[in-house]
Order: C-alpha cells, then structure tokens, then sequence
C-alpha cells in the first residue's frame, strides 16, 4: 500500500527537552524537506509514515542542530499599567517563552511617561521578569506604556503603546444637594449632585446610598443599627429605595466609590414614610 505521506517532528532540547512538536508533512512521494526554523533552538528531528491505515512508529531522532541566534521577533502581549498604591504605577506583562526569545540574555526594556504632559520617555532594562514597579508618581494619572524585548544580539521592533493609571486613592468630596421625594409608604426616590471627577482619584464606580431607621431602637444599643446599602453604578445623580416600612422615621447619607473605597459620607438626610399614598418632599 503506497503511503501518502510524512510526518516531520521536532524537539528542542535547549527550551523543551523531551516533548516532540509537529513540524510540517510532506508527500510520500519525497525524500527531502526544507524546513523553516527559529533562531536558537536546538533542534532535533524525526519523521513518521502515515496512511489511510494509521501512523508508523517514528524514526530514529536526528543528531542536534542549533540554529543562529537572532534578536527577538515578537514582544511581551497583555501588557498592563495599574497603580497597587496611590503613589505607585505597576506595569505588568506576559513574557516570551524560550523559544521565543532568539537568542541567549533575554530582557526587556520597559518605558514610560505621564499621557498628558511633554516629559521624555524612562526607561529601565530588567531581567526576564514580568513586572515593574514605578515609585513616587502622582496619585491616578494616565500614563503611555511600552514593553520591548531584547537579547545578546538586539531589539525586537519597536512595541505597541498601551494606556494605564498610577494607583487609586479614596475620594475626597462627598456627594452634595441630597434630596429625598418620598413616593409612598414604601419607596422613596433619592437625588444628588455629583462630585467633581478630579476628586474621585480614580475609576469613578457610581454612588452608594446607606440608609437605616433606628424609631425601634434604645439609645444604648443605636450605634448597631443595622444599615442596609445600595450601590447605584457609573455616574448616575438619582436612585430609587423601595422594600421600605410604611410610618416610619429613616435617616440616610450618600457616598461616592472608586476602585479604592468609599469617599466620605455627605451630611445625614431624615425622611419620614406615610401610612398611606401621599407623594412629599424632604430637603
């Protein structure tokens, strides 16, 4: 039975000894194959016959050939700026495997610079690592990013930039004008201007609403009320309380929320709930 063709492996003993990858087939009709390969890689081959019956055994591998090295082709993917501190900037990325580096003495230079100024680029060379820490920056601003490779022998092409953030802090201001329209003995309707976003030092997540009735409760054991909380998402100025107790006596504040915390609370609101279906406003 004539076999339709070859299958051509081959391992790399420097990076992964011992696991065989596929390399390309050929008709069974030839002898020979020209290969394309990678740089410093120490290749050894074996090749198997294949047919409408199944796979031989594989040959014999070849003796070793190490390719030359060359400067890296490719640089790091998923790379990342986010501050893990107010005064911090933590640049991250994915680093080439082995047989993606092209040569010995794989490193990265890694860069940086605020988005919204005219500063020069810095820059740092680091091992083959996957993080850097940039101290002392200014608390969320926006900084341009890039990560090359380099090896003994040169430069990968020049990287993409990425946008990130130095590090969140809480927010500063609280939410001002809070107003509440009860709607009836159950729901009340809540309003509030926003805060300057310069004040929120971070990714503005929305506003967060505590509120609680303590008519049933004992001076002593008032400061465990039970306050209940709804967070309302993005840049939203009004939100709705409904599930309250009909005639009675609640009080609330607002708060503003980054990716750090919670900024402080505006001053406390009290609304009082009807027995009945009445629509009234407290300022």
């Amino acid at each position: 039975m004539l076999c339709p063709e070859f299958i051509i492996e081959y391992e790399d003993a420097m990076h992964e000894a011992g696991l065989w990858h596929h390399q390309t087939e050929v008709p069974g009709t030839q002898t020979t194959a020209q290969l394309k390969l990678s740089p410093y890689v120490n290749y050894s081959f074996r090749v198997m016959a294949e047919n409408s019956l199944g796979r031989s055994l594989p040959s014999e591998a070849s003796e070793q050939y190490l390719t030359k090295a060359a400067e890296p082709d490719k640089n790091p993917m998923t790379v990342e700026g986010l501050g893990s501190e107010p005064d911090n900037l933590v640049i991250t990325w994915q680093p080439l495997n082995g047989f993606e580096s092209n040569g010995p003495g794989l490193q990265y230079k890694v860069s940086w610079r605020q988005k919204d100024g005219d500063d020069e680029w810095t820059s740092v060379v680091v091992a083959n690592v996957s993080k850097y820490i940039v101290s002392g920056t200014p608390t969320f601003v926006p900084y341009l990013i890039k990560v090359q490779a380099l090896n003994d022998v040169g430069f990968a092409p020049e990287p993409a930039v990425i946008m990130g953030h130095s590090g969140e802090d809480l927010p500063m201001v609280a939410p001002g004008n809070v107003h509440v329209t009860v709607v009836n003995s159950t729901l009340a309707e809540v309003h509030w201007d926003p805060v300057p976003l310069k004040s929120v030092r971070g990714h503005l997540q929305g506003y967060r609403i505590y509120y609680w009735t303590d008519q049933n409760s004992s001076k002593r054991n008032r400061r465990h009320i039970e306050k209940k909380i709804l967070t309302f998402q993005g840049s939203k100025t009004h939100g709705m309380l409904p599930g309250l107790e009909p005639f009675s006596h609640y009080t609330l504040n607002v708060r503003v929320v980054n990716g750090k915390g919670e900024g402080p609370a505006s001053p406390d609101r009290v609304f009082h709930t009807p027995e009945g279906g009445m629509r009234w406003t407290c300022l």
